[in-house]
């Protein structure tokens, strides 16, 4: 609800009416909270091994290609859209054969 006031709404959109706004705050109330997921050890490790190979997939795909004036690892972290990230996803999946895609142009600038 805080992020609301980050959207743009069409000048002429309607407002939320109270019972809207007051059901949204009863579902953030709900979900706002932190969970303890217990983790089962097998299938954490096999996680890891499986992100590990993955990641040493994309650096090897990263590294063969012309140096980009960019902080991949910052376009990573942050989470906001980025056309950059979004280029960079689609040309490795049509590399790696993982869609059935066409290439994407030129990157964004």
């Amino acid at each position: 609800m805080a992020a609301v006031g980050a959207f743009q709404f069409p000048v002429d959109a309607r407002r939320g009416a109270a019972r809207e706004v007051a059901r949204l705050r009863r579902g953030l109330e709900r979900f706002d909270r932190d969970v303890t997921v217990e983790v089962e050890p097998l299938a954490r490790e096999a996680s890891l091994r499986s992100l590990g190979r993955r990641r040493a997939e994309v650096a090897k795909w990263l590294s063969a290609r012309p140096p980009l004036q960019v902080d991949v690892a910052a376009h990573i972290e942050g989470q906001e859209v980025s056309p950059l990230r979004y280029w960079l996803v689609e040309e490795f999946f049509v590399d790696v054969g993982s869609t059935n895609r066409r290439r994407p142009s030129a990157p964004p600038s």
